[in-house]
Parts: C-alpha cells; structure tokens; sequence
C-alpha cells in the first residue's frame, strides 16, 4: 500500500467517525451474524454517536503511546460482540505490526507480527 492510499485510507475513516456523531441516528443494535466480522463507515457512525466506541483519534493517541510508527491501515470490526480497531503500522525498525484495539477501553487486545 502506498503512503498516500494510506493516508486516505486514515483520513476517510477518521472523518466517517468524526462526522457520524453528529450526523447519523440509527439503532446501533445491528445483528452480528459471524465471530469476527468487517464493519462499514455507518456501523461505525452508530457505535460512536451510541458511545459504543471511542473516537478514533483518542485509540491513535493511545496507541502510539506503546507502539510508535507509521500507520498503514485500519479496520473496524466486531468480534465476540465488542468492537474491535486492527491498526496495522510500520514500526520505526521497519518492522510492520498489527495492533487490535477495544474500540471502547481502549485497551489492547493483541499485537501480531505481520
């Protein structure tokens, strides 16, 4: 992925959840019919303005707070019924890493060598 698609990708995604708290209403009880599944930009609207998720710029600030570096890609995801970030990055030794995230602790959940 080049730099620029992932600066896009970033900022896409950091404008869909900042945009979403003040302009979408909709149920954020959305039916999960998989373990683990892929969410889209009004998913993730829902879950912020119901306060189901943090903003993605306060999960940034925290992650970068233990694992700084370069990031590449996000996804937003539900698994077991909470929501998940997998921030992938490039470490500053080149290295390129996978941070899952609870998108409402904040906490992390794993970190994978990619």
């Amino acid at each position: 992925m080049t730099r620029s698609r992932a600066q896009i990708l970033l900022a896409s995604s950091t404008i869909a959840l900042a945009m979403g708290a003040t302009t979408y209403a909709a149920s954020p009880e959305a039916p999960v019919t998989a373990p683990e599944t892929q969410l889209q930009h009004d998913d993730a609207r829902r879950a912020l303005q119901s306060g189901l998720v943090r903003p993605l710029e306060d999960i940034l600030a925290e992650m970068r707070k233990s694992f700084p570096g370069e990031v590449i890609e996000i996804e937003f995801e539900q698994e077991d019924g909470r929501y998940i970030y997998e921030i992938e990055m490039i470490r500053p030794d080149g290295r390129v890493i996978e941070v899952k995230m609870d998108a409402k602790t904040m906490a992390v959940i794993e970190v994978e060598d990619d």
